[in-house]
């Protein structure tokens, strides 16, 4: 066991901790880390194979390792390599891969034929099948940010063990959205990703000598990053070691940021109870960020009730003053141009990031940089801004303003601009004889005459749009076409936020153009130079909070920080019922971002947003005024909340009690689901009562 940490030492210079010696040579059957951000978890995971390997002279193959994507299983591979080249090697995979194996094992044993992956060459067909679902439910095609939000909610349903009809997502007609999609891709004998880990499931519990093969062949299971492991993968992990294998599971629940795909860090918090001769270690140093950068996330994230109560403390003895910095800016949008002043003067000074919530804050950036001839590396090179509803309705309002008859462009506004279905074909058949959409649509016989008004009206100010400053010509749409009166109409939560926000992006864009219908050329060179990434292994990394987990920079800057995005509007709400698992998860993404930061985290923040009024993010003041809004402690528990007992909740209805654990509550309500409830706040605002039997 010494050899093995002198190795470490003398070859590659790593000396190793307590805390992370006792992770690395434990004996316990069962194994929870939990490991804070810049702790070295990456290096102990692969120290502890190599433990198994050279102590317990566990054979390479009767190791499984299993991690959450293929770019995490690449990177521990290339890292165990580096480490350990004198080693025998072991393979890294996901558990997807994993699963797959044992599809085709079941497939051979069973001479039974595989669905098709919906993947590689394969995934356009799934994309078919799903936008035909959401037609055949809705009577219409979706934008590609819908088709993404659906194909989430899909997968989260999945890996969440839940039926289609206790979803939360608010997406029309999602329940028959789920079947037809489902019915579609059993009759075309497909499968998704997800698909894999709900059939190999189902085999396991239904063979038993598929299992019992299986479990025979690991001694030891190792599980990297297991606060994103879904509650579905948590059960086929939890079988595979049923029969002896050690488990190693490497995690911390404060960096559970994938909750819309379904991970469950819950499972994280019930370790000894899944596993009876479970033990719990902790990793508390954190090598990577300034004392002060340190210091403030611990405290931020301590306000969060569901997690394992420990203490992240600075490893090294950096202290820097200011590595923690908030640019106050009269406007949100004079972030871009501080942004891009500061990538300037960072120049040769290290690695810097700009982290963001949602892709369309980085699209002004992209457009900011691009103009400046400041070089950067995107990491997402897909974003369904450009394809979205919002961005391909504003082309539409252009087009229209460019060409009065464009009867395509006036397909997608007519019920934007008042019109019904009804009028919008009359309008398609008689257009030839009519100057515009618009004199051709007022000139409907049974049209009121206070809608050939706004139509008249509509078409005057179509005449000026391309005449106008191309800064002012979204707020046109907005104000005066009505844009925004169809947002509050027909959307809600953090949809309609999402609209405002790519709305306020258009117009940044447009704010650097000449005319106002260059604004469509301009869209088709930002896509393109997403599509293309920027440049390789440039010192400026744009990303998404998500995509930069795992990641570290020198410095830090954290884009669009107002309520309502960070956290969300919707979160918010269901905080407001009880239900505190949404909000914590967004205190966890801003955890995880600040935490990327080694030298310096720098915090935007501002009260006007193109105008109009917003708050900035709570989290700012939570963060660097080292205080928490964590709900007071219940003095007094409700004595008849006990399993099995019957309750009505506010917002939620009748349910009932599963169990009570310290603060929280787990109810099975008849229309809303399983929900983990925070007591403290459901006692604070009386939201839950027991209902009393006459």
């Amino acid at each position: 066991m010494s050899g093995l940490f002198s190795y470490l030492s003398d070859v590659h210079g790593i000396v190793l901790n307590d805390q992370q010696k006792k992770a690395i040579s434990t004996q316990a059957r069962s194994t929870l880390l939990l490991a804070v951000p810049g702790s070295g978890k990456t290096t102990v995971l692969t120290a502890r194979i190599a433990y198994c390997l050279s102590v317990l002279h566990i054979s390479p193959a009767r190791i499984l390792t299993l991690t959450f994507s293929r770019e995490t299983a690449a990177d521990m591979q290339r890292r165990y390599t580096a480490l350990f080249s004198a080693f025998p090697q072991v393979r890294f995979s996901t558990i997807h891969s994993f699963c797959y194996r044992v599809l085709h094992l079941y497939a051979k044993q069973y001479r039974r034929r595989l669905p098709t992956l919906l993947a590689g060459e394969n995934a356009a067909v799934k994309y078919r099948i799903l936008r035909d679902a959401v037609r055949k439910a809705t009577g219409r095609y979706p934008a590609e940010d819908q088709l993404e939000e659906i194909e989430q909610e899909i997968g989260r349903i999945k890996n969440r063990m839940l039926s289609p009809q206790q979803s939360e997502s608010g997406i029309e007609a999602f329940e028959d959205i789920y079947q037809t999609y489902a019915a579609a891709c059993k009759e075309g004998r497909f499968m998704d990703f997800d698909d894999m880990l709900v059939l190999c499931w189902d085999i396991f519990r239904r063979c038993p000598d598929i299992l019992n093969r299986v479990q025979d062949q690991y001694d030891a299971v190792c599980v990297d990053e297991a606060q994103d492991t879904s509650l579905l993968q948590h059960r086929i992990i939890a079988l595979l070691v049923q029969k002896g294998a050690m488990l190693f599971m490497v995690g911390d629940e404060d960096q559970s940021i994938y909750s819309f795909r379904g991970a469950s860090p819950e499972e994280l918090l019930r370790f000894s109870e899944l596993y009876h001769d479970a033990a719990v270690f902790k990793m508390e140093a954190n090598y990577r960020s300034e004392k002060e950068i340190v210091v403030l996330a611990d405290r931020f994230i301590a306000q969060n009730q569901m997690r394992y109560e420990k203490h992240m403390y600075c490893g090294t003895d950096r202290n820097a003053k200011g590595a923690v910095e908030i640019v106050r800016l009269a406007d949100c949008c004079g972030q871009y141009g501080r942004i891009a002043a500061r990538l300037k003067e960072g120049m040769g000074k290290g690695k810097q990031a700009v982290l963001y919530r949602n892709n369309e804050s980085a699209v002004p950036l992209i457009d900011l940089l691009l103009r400046e001839k400041i070089a950067y590396t995107c990491r997402e090179q897909e974003m369904p801004f450009f394809n979205s509803d919002t961005v391909e309705d504003v082309r539409a309002y252009l087009r229209l303003a460019a060409d009065p008859c464009d009867i395509e462009a006036f397909s997608r506004l007519y019920y934007k601009l008042g019109c019904s279905r009804l009028i919008f074909l009359y309008t398609k058949e008689h257009i030839a004889e009519y100057p515009s959409v618009f004199d051709c649509a007022a000139s409907f016989s049974s049209l009121p005459e206070y809608r050939r008004n706004w139509l008249l009206k509509s078409r005057d100010i179509f005449r000026k749009l391309l005449s106008m400053r191309p800064a002012n010509v979204i707020d046109i749409i907005r104000k005066e076409l009505g844009y925004d009166r169809f947002i509050e109409r027909r959307m809600n939560g953090y949809t309609k936020i999402s609209a405002y926000q790519k709305l306020s992006a258009l117009s940044l864009i447009a704010s650097g153009l000449k005319h106002p219908i260059d604004l469509n050329t301009r869209l088709s060179v930002l896509s393109e130079a997403v599509r293309r990434g920027g440049g390789e292994e440039e010192p400026v990394i744009l990303s998404t909070i998500h995509s930069s987990k795992g990641m570290e920079f020198d410095t830090v800057y954290l884009l669009d920080l107002y309520d309502d995005v960070l956290p969300s509007c919707d979160a918010k709400r269901q905080r407001s019922e009880g239900d505190v698992s949404a909000y914590e998860n967004e205190v966890r993404l801003f955890y995880v971002a600040a935490t990327r930061a080694k030298r310096r985290l720098v915090l935007f923040e501002g009260n006007r947003l193109n105008g109009e009024e917003v708050e900035p993010s709570p989290f700012i003041r939570q963060f660097t005024d080292r205080r928490t809004d964590k709900p007071e402690r219940s003095r007094k528990r409700i004595e008849t909340l006990k399993p099995q007992t019957r309750v009505r909740h506010a917002s939620f209805g009748d349910g009932t009690v599963l169990y009570v654990k310290d603060d929280f509550i787990t109810i099975s309500f008849d229309l809303a689901g399983c929900k983990r409830l925070s007591l403290p706040v459901c006692e604070q605002r009386r939201l839950l009562v027991p209902i009393t039997l006459d």
